[in-house]
């Protein structure tokens, strides 16, 4: 479950970034990595459609040495949605994102598209909470996803996946308005 689901670990980039400013920046850019894990069901939806439903959650880590502040480590969570066609095995993946930090949450969204096991798109961050109200900012994404479990119920039709994978922002750039 799980397919192509790079959406998980945007998230967690973005309040990585902020947190490295200081309390007066308003601007940060760097490149976040992050493993996730997905569990969730894909459901045939057409003669050659299937649509997988489910999270991702994982861990983010701000690839620069020496960077250890509150997001170096912050937890992201998102629920996504991703259409496989069958004969091509292309996919178009959408999500939002909550990103777990210390001073506050950020939330975001993204879009990806690609084949099975890969996917390429933008995150955009929404907004945020507490020391993040106000944060915007944007990156491209990256995707890649190991799939592992797969149990079917043919009653139904829909198969339950697990998935693992590793989510890169390569050029995530962060605004926040004046730290309290």
């Amino acid at each position: 479950m799980m397919p192509l689901t790079v959406r998980n670990v945007l998230w967690i980039l973005v309040p990585s970034l902020l947190l490295i400013l200081p309390a007066q920046a308003r601007e940060a850019s760097g490149k976040i990595l992050a493993p996730w894990e997905g569990e969730g069901e894909v459901f045939k939806v057409g003669p050659k459609l299937y649509q997988f439903v489910g999270k991702f959650e994982g861990i983010m880590y701000i690839e620069k040495e020496g960077s250890k502040n509150d997001f170096d480590t912050a937890i992201f969570v998102c629920p996504t949605t991703q259409d496989i066609e069958a004969d091509t095995l292309n996919t178009v993946a959408t999500g939002r994102c909550h990103i777990i930090g210390a001073p506050g949450n950020v939330f975001a969204k993204f879009t990806c598209k690609g084949k099975v096991g890969s996917c390429k798109g933008k995150f955009t961050i929404t907004g945020g909470t507490d020391e993040y109200e106000g944060i915007t900012g944007e990156s491209d994404m990256i995707s890649r996803a190991a799939f592992g479990g797969l149990s079917l119920d043919t009653a139904s039709g829909s198969a339950m996946r697990t998935a693992t994978g590793l989510v890169v922002w390569p050029n995530m750039k962060v605004n926040i308005p004046k730290m309290k």
